[in-house]
């Protein structure tokens, strides 16, 4: 396999799918996408959440997985970092809230480098010409919703989950991706079908090129995981 995918959850793996496909523009690269974590696209998986990209990480599986894929994506948001067990304080010296994105990304990819190191010192320095981080600064929705909002700016990165459905709720067509919360506020349906279709912009082969291009325009953190990509030193099979 040329990509493996630990993610948060199903909906970030079905929109990481496509956007690295969407990337190559190479469809059928999607055959050579293998789900570590959580695996699967089903809606019901129960290991997904922060919590279980940290136990595959610093996992036996995670380290045997290299003798079968190329290359490995780490995905994970950032609004979840000052969680316990994530602990990463995204704060400056100051206490005031970080808003660079770049300083973001790092304090998080030194927390997953440390997690990864936590079992076998030195593990991640072995393999760091194959591991990606996708560091979604703060959500991966945010990602999603700069693609449908064209004038969203590129320093938004907070509440992009309701940003998102707000959006999605403008268009007949989108607002089936939308559901009603207990508080009857508007929430987004976080199934994997769900946004493997609203994702499907960066996939296909006919928007795949402009749609990449776009949010390489409009949001930092995806520039730095699309920078990344691109700095492989690797060609798809596919």
């Amino acid at each position: 396999m040329d990509f493996g995918l630990i993610c948060e959850g199903p909906t970030d793996q079905a929109v990481l799918e496509n956007i690295i496909c969407g990337i190559y523009n190479n469809e059928d690269l999607f055959e050579l996408i293998t789900p570590l974590q959580p695996g699967g696209k089903s809606d019901t998986n129960t290991d997904g959440g922060w919590e279980r990209v940290f136990e595959y990480i610093a996992s036996i599986n995670f380290r045997q997985s290299f003798s079968m894929i190329k290359n490995i994506i780490i995905q994970i948001d950032t609004d979840v970092a000052n969680m316990k067990g994530f602990d990463v304080d995204l704060r400056d010296e100051e206490g005031k809230v970080l808003k660079s994105v770049p300083c973001i990304v790092n304090k998080v990819k030194e927390r997953l480098i440390q997690q990864i190191n936590s079992i076998e010192s030195g593990f991640f320095e072995l393999y760091a010409d194959r591991i990606i981080f996708a560091i979604s600064v703060h959500s991966i929705e945010i990602w999603i919703f700069k693609h449908y909002d064209k004038t969203a700016k590129v320093k938004e990165i907070n509440t992009g989950e309701r940003k998102l459905a707000k959006q999605l709720l403008k268009t007949k067509d989108l607002a089936k991706f939308t559901m009603r919360g207990q508080k009857k506020e508007i929430i987004m349906n976080k199934t994997y079908d769900n946004y493997e279709e609203l994702s499907r912009p960066f996939y296909n082969k006919k928007s795949c090129i402009k749609s990449i291009e776009n949010l390489y325009k409009k949001d930092e953190s995806f520039k730095i995981f699309k920078d990344d990509i691109d700095n492989l030193n690797f060609s798809p099979q596919a």
